[in-house]
C-alpha cells in the first residue's frame, strides 16, 4: 500500500512529460515551417572555383550593378537631405530677420 503513491506520482510525471514533449515538438514544427518558407527567398552561395568564366564574369557584373545603384541611390538621398536642412535653415533666418 505504500508504493501506491510513488507509482501515482510516476504516472503523473510520465504525463507530464509527454505534454512537454508534445509542446517542444510543436514549437519545432513551427520552426521548422517558417525556415522552410524563409528558405527559397534567400541567394545560394557558389564556390567561385567550380564556376565556369562566363558565370563568374555574369556574378561579377550583377554585382557591380547592384554596388552602382546602390551608391546612385545613397548620393541622392544625401542630396535631398542636404538640400532640405539647406531650404530649412534659409526659411528660419529669413523669418529670424524679418521679425528682428
Amino acid at each position: 500500500m505504500s508504493s501506491a503513491g510513488h507509482v501515482l506520482d510516476m504516472i503523473a510525471r510520465m504525463k507530464n512529460n509527454r505534454a512537454l514533449k508534445e509542446q517542444n515538438l510543436s514549437k519545432y514544427q513551427k520552426i521548422e515551417n517558417a525556415y522552410q518558407k524563409h528558405k527559397n527567398i534567400h541567394r545560394a552561395f557558389y564556390d567561385k572555383n567550380k564556376l565556369s568564366e562566363k558565370e563568374i564574369q555574369i556574378l561579377k557584373n550583377d554585382i557591380k550593378q547592384r554596388m552602382v545603384t546602390d551608391q546612385r541611390n545613397r548620393l541622392i538621398k544625401t542630396v535631398l537631405l542636404i538640400s532640405v536642412i539647406s531650404i530649412v535653415t534659409t526659411i528660419g533666418f529669413y523669418i529670424f530677420l524679418k521679425d528682428w
